[in-house]
């Protein structure tokens, strides 16, 4: 059975779902979500960059990664790696993981924190790091 959808009408309907239209009446409108700031899981090759950014509008970003099996005893997680400030550079959230010391077979978690229309926002997620041979 073939797909009946041209490669148009993908295209159109990606653009219909994630982008929003000038003038659009509901642009205003849109409920900010914390929960779908991150997905739930990145799975990232040990040679390959993780790039992430914090929704636009926030007076504040902070980012925050951590090893969950690195912690010590009556706290959660060891802290890697925390950015915080606003504007671009620090929406945005990039990680290299070959100059990083994250390890292949390991699960990081990852905090994003924002100040968004003056209330405070947390989502989370977990960072998976494969071997780049190694296939999902």
């Amino acid at each position: 059975m073939s797909c009946s959808n041209s490669l148009t009408d993908m295209v159109d309907n990606y653009n219909e779902a994630f982008l929003v239209k000038e003038g659009s009446e509901d642009s205003n409108n849109e409920e900010f979500a914390a929960s779908e700031m991150l997905y739930e899981k990145y799975f990232v090759a040990d040679n390959e960059t993780l790039n992430l950014f914090a929704p636009v509008g926030c007076s504040s970003v902070e980012w925050t990664l951590k090893d969950p099996s690195n912690a010590e005893k009556g706290s959660n997680f060891a802290k890697l790696f925390a950015a915080t400030d606003v504007g671009y550079n620090k929406r945005r959230f990039v990680f290299y993981v070959p100059e990083s010391k994250l390890e292949v077979g390991k699960i990081y978690s990852l905090t994003l924190q924002v100040v968004y229309d003056g209330k405070s926002y947390t989502d989370t997620c977990l960072i998976v790091i494969y071997k780049s041979s190694d296939t999902l």
